[in-house]
């Protein structure tokens, strides 16, 4: 609002029969009437993988290939998903929350702009984030919008606090002294 009050805003009342683009828009709708469910289209960034080794995209791609729950998930995104909780495959219940932002892009499922990580790397991509033992904040930062998978923030937390590396280079809470009160003059 306050990027706005250095405008001087008239408003002009415009009858609809004089708004051309409003109403060629309105009216240039696609019609599909045998879809069951609402089709979205999913808008996406085609330059997501560009920083990204091409050996590293080929391991991921193989990795997707072979993982079912990805695959059924490639399945639920072509299709355009069912929009019901209870429709959803068992196996695919943890993405139901983030349909919206799923998509498929050269073979690799993204959420936005981060990859879904499939079941077989998960555990690289844990020992990758903590190759500097930086802690819990750290590891977040670096995978924060580049991986993704159901649960990653609860198992990252998880590895830092059982790695003792990670423990020891923690900041440690600075100890308050003890400020000793007076016994007092009466009872």
């Amino acid at each position: 609002m306050m990027k706005l009050f250095r405008y001087d805003i008239e408003f002009r009342f415009v009858k609809g029969v004089n708004l051309v683009l409003a109403d060629t828009l309105s009216r240039a709708f696609l019609e599909n009437d045998n879809a069951k469910e609402t089709y979205r289209p999913r808008i996406m960034q085609e330059n997501t993988f560009e920083d990204i080794p091409d050996a590293r995209l080929q391991e991921l791609i193989a990795a997707t290939s072979e993982d079912a729950e990805l695959q059924t998930l490639v399945d639920i995104i072509n299709d355009g998903g069912p929009q019901h909780r209870d429709r959803v495959p068992y196996c695919t219940l943890p993405y139901f929350e983030w349909r919206d932002e799923l998509s498929i892009q050269e073979g690799i499922d993204v959420k936005g702009e981060a990859i879904l990580i499939p079941k077989s790397l998960r555990h690289d991509m844990k020992n990758r984030l903590n190759s500097a033992h930086l802690g819990y904040d750290s590891m977040m930062r670096r995978a924060r919008g580049t991986i993704f998978w159901p649960g990653m923030v609860k198992e990252i937390k998880q590895m830092t606090d059982l790695c003792e590396i990670c423990q020891e280079s923690k900041p440690k809470n600075q100890r308050e002294p003890l400020i000793q009160h007076s016994d007092g003059q009466s009872p």
